[in-house]
């Protein structure tokens, strides 16, 4: 059972009328006894003895996401983010990184991190889910933060000008939580987050600097998080995506998380996806 959940498909193939494989969804599964409705969050009787908890009911109109639902928003939204090009996984097979502990963060308009680890993490609170590749689990979490915020702010010619003025090895004494919009998804998963961009500094140059460097607070917050809950710890990092190619946020992502930064030779994620099509020809 729990190897046609970590499938990610387990109904992807008819079943016959009767099928023993339906009972046994039933009862470890959907949690449904014989001849009774699949059990909802307002079922709030005991099960003792076989009792039916739909004996008892609250609020009928309650919802409790359970794993399974998280499992199913992760699902879909990797359908979708292959379909814009964006996928995360996509990105770190770009990086050709193979072996527990490895990392990599794709850099964005948003941005995601994946890192290669042995145990498998699931949680719904914070949006954290895990996909497997061969035997290991690619665990990780997606942000709404990322470089579509400065790009807010600043034209390209400012960011480049800017940028250049910055000290990466200078930490910036700023501490924002840069979003374009209300709401945030990991490592703080609060739909009514609001961003914080200010106090804003006369010098556009400090400005940008504390923006890039509280992004990359927010991808070490991301790791530590998925270390807390049971991942593998993180042992070298690479960076994909467009946020790849500056070296200052580079530099400054270095100084913050505490470890070297690799560029995946190939950063663009339609790379990845080449490679994952090949391997399910394979």
């Amino acid at each position: 059972m729990q190897k046609m959940i970590e499938s990610n498909s387990p109904f992807a193939r008819k079943f016959h009328r009767d099928d023993l494989v339906l009972d046994k969804i039933d009862s470890e599964l959907l949690f449904r006894g014989p001849e009774r409705i699949v059990p909802g969050g307002w079922c709030i009787g005991s099960r003792e003895n076989g009792s039916d908890p739909c004996s008892v009911v609250e609020n009928i109109t309650m919802l409790r996401p359970t794993s399974g639902a998280g499992r199913l928003e992760n699902l879909i939204s990797s359908f979708v983010s292959v379909g814009a090009g964006k996928d995360s996984i996509a990105a770190f097979l770009t990086a050709r990184a193979t072996q527990p502990g490895k990392a990599v963060t794709s850099l964005g308009s948003t941005h995601a991190i994946k890192l290669l680890s042995t145990t498998r993490i699931e949680d719904a609170r914070f949006r954290v889910y895990s996909h497997r590749l061969d035997d290991k689990w690619l665990v990780g979490g997606a942000s709404n933060t990322g470089g579509v915020v400065p790009r807010q702010l600043f034209s390209n010619e400012q960011l480049e000008n800017l940028s250049k003025q910055i000290d990466p090895m200078e930490p910036s004494l700023l501490d924002y939580y840069p979003l374009p919009t209300e709401g945030e998804r990991f490592p703080i998963a609060d739909p009514k987050f609001m961003p914080r961009l200010s106090p804003r500094p006369e010098s556009d140059v400090a400005y940008l600097h504390g923006i890039l460097e509280s992004i990359a607070r927010i991808e070490a917050k991301g790791y530590a998080l998925l270390k807390d809950l049971g991942a593998t710890e993180v042992e070298e990092m690479f960076a994909a995506g467009c946020g790849s190619k500056s070296d200052k946020w580079t530099r400054i992502r270095e100084r913050v998380l505490g470890l070297p930064l690799s560029r995946a030779l190939q950063t663009e994620a339609a790379y990845g996806a080449a490679l994952l099509a090949l391997r399910g020809s394979q």
